[in-house]
């Protein structure tokens, strides 16, 4: 296992919220050989994560978008914070600039008013819910986990 994959397992072992994103950038991170020299990542990575996503229409909205880059964000916040690499955001004078310019590079448009959801939302929201369920063992979790356990299923029930 590389370094970039064994830091995105520690930090979603303390804190899953953005497992979707994070998990998605060290892919394309690993895809594009850097996962085992983290000094070498740059926000010009990122960038790109952006569009090789956009292309495989992962990402079409400027609100996935941003769920992406703040999600590596964090990621990176807690990295830095180990001190297992530099913050690759250190440079960028205005982060709503920087996420502009990916809207307007990759030409992501917002989210339509509709009384429904976007079908790529809902599959990932049934991804992430699998993935879930995959990876936890019910008799394993505290009362509180449970409860959550029970909600995440009544969900995935009822979206299917």
């Amino acid at each position: 296992m590389n370094l970039l994959d064994q830091w995105k397992d520690e930090y979603l072992s303390q804190d899953e919220t953005y497992r979707n994103h994070v998990t998605k950038f060290v892919a394309f991170i690993n895809n594009i050989e850097k996962a085992n020299q983290p000094i070498t990542i740059t926000k010009e990575d990122l960038i790109e994560s952006v569009g090789y996503y956009h292309r495989l229409g992962k990402i079409k909205t400027i609100k996935t978008m941003e769920s992406h880059v703040e999600s590596v964000k964090a990621f990176y916040k807690y990295i830095v914070g180990k001190g297992y690499a530099d913050d690759i955001f250190n440079n960028t004078a205005s982060f709503q600039e920087f996420k502009t310019f990916i809207i307007n590079k990759y030409n992501l448009t917002g989210v339509k008013d509709k009384d429904f959801w976007e079908a790529d939302m809902i599959i990932e929201i049934l991804e992430n819910l699998d993935d879930y369920f995959e990876r936890t063992n019910y008799s394993e979790l505290d009362s509180r986990s449970k409860k959550r356990f029970f909600k995440f299923l009544v969900l995935r029930l009822f979206i299917n």
